[in-house]
């Protein structure tokens, strides 16, 4: 599977992908610089996959379709405001479909939007905005309880699976993950990797197995995290569901 990040905006990867025959984008905010990629490697796009309705993952769709004649899925929403392949996703279960000789797994992973859907290909995670490197997506009408039993789910996934985010937020992410848990190890060193892999291009992909031991957001079981996010937020934590949340809150008034 050969796996491309072609970048749009500010931080958004639309991430390209070739395999089994296929050629196919997931949430292209922006037509531009795919149909550009498409035209230099003298591809042809057959599908686009979307995760969810935000403007920077789906305004690129229409002018994709219309110069390609790409087939659109995605989550049953009607402000995706696209012609789409509704699929309505599990959240308990992968559904697996094929594309011709694509096997392409589906999961309802919604927190940061309702619906929102996570897709996995081959070992291969693409999470949209419910995942980011040491970090997860902001809530906008999902609730804490959903985007975390979301991230448990893919936490499922095995360790080796590659995770695809839909933003660079990589190293934001850090310098918050440090303030919460400034004496991790393991977390610092992971840190240093990452810094060191943004200065020669993209945080991403990264390993779904080092996100667990590393990501805050992935280990409000830990009784560690849930005394760091009782000290910074100086309210009782009982449970990872309320570490998860309050965690969720001080990343969203964290200005460092």
């Amino acid at each position: 599977m050969d796996i491309t990040p072609i970048p749009a905006f500010d931080d958004n990867y639309i991430w390209l992908l070739q395999t089994a025959g296929i050629t196919l984008v997931i949430d292209p905010g922006d037509a531009q610089p795919v149909l550009a990629h498409l035209q230099t490697k003298g591809l042809a796009l057959d599908h686009i996959l979307l995760t969810h309705f935000h403007y920077d993952h789906v305004d690129g769709v229409q002018a994709l379709t219309e110069s390609t004649g790409a087939t659109t899925i995605g989550p049953a929403d009607p402000r995706l405001r696209v012609p789409c392949e509704e699929i309505q996703a599990n959240t308990e279960q992968w559904q697996t479909f094929g594309l011709g000789n694509l096997e392409v797994n589906v999961l309802s992973v919604p927190g940061h939007t309702v619906p929102h859907l996570a897709w996995y290909l081959n070992g291969h995670l693409f999470c949209g905005d419910t995942l980011f490197s040491l970090g997860c997506g902001r809530l906008f009408d999902g609730t804490a309880t959903q985007l975390h039993h979301s991230l448990q789910q893919l936490c499922r996934l095995p360790d080796d699976t590659l995770v695809y985010p839909a933003h660079e937020y990589t190293l934001a992410n850090l310098r918050f993950a440090l303030h919460i848990l400034p004496d991790d190890a393991a977390l610092q060193a992971y840190g240093e990797k990452l810094q060191q892999r943004r200065q020669r291009g993209p945080t991403l992909p990264v390993l779904l197995g080092e996100e667990k031991r590393c990501n805050p957001f992935l280990r409000c079981d830990e009784p560690m995290v849930q005394q760091a996010v009782a000290l910074r937020s100086g309210q009782a934590v009982h449970n990872a569901l309320e570490c998860f949340t309050l965690l969720r809150q001080l990343k969203d008034r964290f200005r460092g």
